[in-house]
């Protein structure tokens, strides 16, 4: 559930704005957007991104009702995060708002992200260069 605006606020959208323009907002999505994934693995995909700034991100985003947290019950307590239907509709925002940027600077930037719909409904096209991708070892 999103915050209540504060009585100073002029437009309602400036508090959706405020979660998703945070650093690191765009990449966990991102992600998601790939499949639902455990704390971990996002420092595998994420380069620069730290557990802490993770974890204020994710409690983030689970509070404004984008993306759900599972908990596993087990030896070691396993937690995985999805997007919600709102974080789905966000996902397509923001594949229309990458539309629009191509658009407005005739696709001078080429990057092959995640947010593009082949690339969600077949991930192993997904070739961002900004994504870490862990390279299988020789001989394995």
């Amino acid at each position: 559930m999103l915050k209540p605006l504060p009585p100073d606020s002029a437009c309602p959208i400036n508090v959706l704005l405020d979660i998703i323009s945070a650093k690191w907002t765009a990449e966990i999505m991102r992600e998601l957007a790939l499949h639902p994934t455990r704390t971990r693995k996002f420092l595998l995909h994420i380069p620069g991104l730290s557990m802490k700034a993770l974890c204020r991100r994710l409690q983030t985003l689970e509070e404004a009702g984008l993306i759900n947290r599972q908990e596993y019950p087990g030896k070691s307590l396993k937690v995985e995060y999805s997007l919600t239907p709102h974080g789905r509709r966000l996902c397509a925002i923001f594949e229309d708002l990458k539309s629009l940027e191509e658009q407005m600077n005739n696709n001078c930037l080429s990057c092959v992200c995640s947010m593009e719909q082949a690339c969600i409904n077949n991930p192993s096209k997904f070739n961002c260069p900004h994504r870490r991708i862990k390279e299988p070892k020789a001989g394995s």
